[in-house]
């Protein structure tokens, strides 16, 4: 009872489950109970800081896109780079090497003398010689002065194209396939160890004014 005559109201009883509440031991999630000055604040934690800084950098275990290079304007690749004459050579051999079935020696025939004419029209017109000849691109000295050497390399290159010039039946393409592979080995060999170019190979001398 009040001064004035009324009476003041007294708060609600806390129902049962405020009473369960507040009778529990249950803290802030890792907060002390016995020393609350140790409780860590999370928003001043160290960690939180380092959390939302590298929440940027992408995440090592989830894959991420991948854009390839774009290619360099004006690169060349190997095989463009690649000088034809070896792929001739390589060509040559393997087919020489390998001629495959003697009921297809006038078509194989034809094949190899293909690569050996596309051979011999771009040495002529200058082009780079094939990687493994050792033999020099220069001018030839006047026949009389030319040796054994000079006469070997152009006996060679001669039997390569009329071995593989040679018209027939199927067999004499494949007898013709088997001088061209033996003449071949010789050319191959000879400009590899050094020999100079056979006569249709050999530049043209300087003009003499």
């Amino acid at each position: 009872m009040s001064a004035h005559g009324f009476s003041t109201p007294r708060p609600p009883e806390p129902d049962a489950r405020s009473r369960a509440l507040a009778s529990s031991n249950l803290q802030p999630f890792g907060s002390d109970p016995r020393n609350p000055s140790n409780s860590p604040n999370l928003f001043n934690s160290p960690n939180l800081a380092t959390t939302l800084n590298s929440s940027d950098s992408p995440d090592p275990r989830v894959p991420q896109s991948h854009t390839p290079p774009r290619p360099v304007v004006g690169a060349v690749s190997a095989k463009e780079t690649a000088s034809r004459t070896d792929e001739l050579v390589s060509e040559i051999w393997r087919i020489l090497d390998h001629p495959g079935r003697s009921a297809h020696a006038a078509r194989t025939l034809a094949r190899a003398d293909r690569l050996f004419s596309e051979l011999d029209r771009r040495i002529r017109s200058g082009e780079p010689l094939p990687s493994s000849w050792r033999a020099a691109l220069r001018p030839a000295p006047p026949p009389p002065r030319r040796g054994i050497a000079y006469e070997y390399a152009t006996q060679c290159y001669d039997g390569v194209s009329e071995a593989l010039r040679e018209v027939g039946g199927v067999v004499v393409a494949w007898r013709a396939l088997r001088e061209a592979a033996r003449a071949w080995e010789r050319l191959d060999r000879a400009l590899t160890e050094r020999a100079p170019l056979p006569e249709p190979w050999l530049p043209a001398p300087p003009r003499q004014e």
